[in-house]
């Protein structure tokens, strides 16, 4: 799936997995595939020239050290995705896993996208059990690794590094997502998301919860549909 993108823009993609995983940790494989899947293609979509690298590792010092939320003596698993791109401004760190934020703050950029594609993973992420930490340099590159425990507290299935990485090229198994449950007086639903394969997902999942849906593919496209039908829940 991402090779021929990579390719097209004449940017390397590769995997490394260390040798130190020797035994399969227990996630939700649905939820690890959409946040790898998000984080690979930011990724490959912001850098235009070098590489894009996914590394499975042990969590090291220095991402230990960038944990806020898990415990720092915890065991961990880290699926790091590191890029070439034009990386992030240090003042910028705090906002771009917020809905609609891209990273110089607004709801389009050069590269497009709704900058929904974070925000979900942050939250797939905590569902997990796990954390998203960034690192960042502006015009370096940027890698944002995904932090696991090895061991879920969730009655999840075993996924060994292997299944997870065959995984994520496909891209139309139905990914769970927590909707919020339509009031009586408005069940109307806009969703905004630029990959049209999990905007179809997303859209079979809210209208089986009984919403009436409309997908925007960008920000600048969900407030044209949004000022001639008012929608008063976003997604």
């Amino acid at each position: 799936m991402f090779q021929p993108v990579a390719e097209s823009k004449k940017i390397r993609f590769a995997t490394n997995v260390s040798s130190e995983l020797q035994q399969p940790i227990q996630s939700d494989e649905a939820r690890l595939k959409q946040i790898l899947k998000n984080l690979i293609s930011n990724a490959i979509k912001f850098t235009s020239t070098g590489e894009v690298t996914l590394s499975i590792h042990p969590i090291t010092a220095n991402e230990r050290d960038l944990l806020s939320t898990l415990d720092k003596e915890g065991d961990y698993v880290a699926f790091a995705v590191n890029d070439t791109g034009s990386g992030i401004a240090q003042e910028k760190l705090g906002i771009i896993f917020e809905a609609f934020k891209q990273e110089d703050g607004t709801t389009s950029r050069n590269y497009g996208g709704t900058g929904l594609g974070l925000t979900i993973s942050k939250e797939l992420a905590g569902l997990l059990g796990g954390e998203i930490i960034v690192t960042s340099t502006l015009g370096k590159g940027s890698t944002f690794a995904l932090l696991l425990p090895k061991k879920s507290t969730a009655n999840a299935p075993v996924v060994t590094v292997k299944k997870a990485l065959k995984a994520i090229p496909d891209s139309e198994a139905p990914i769970p997502q927590p909707v919020v449950e339509p009031k009586q007086h408005n069940n109307r639903l806009l969703i905004i998301e630029d990959d049209q394969n999990f905007a179809k997902t997303l859209r079979e999942l809210s209208t089986n919860k009984g919403y009436e849906t409309r997908i925007a593919h960008s920000g600048n496209e969900a407030l044209s549909i949004a000022k001639v039908s008012p929608l008063a829940l976003f997604y």
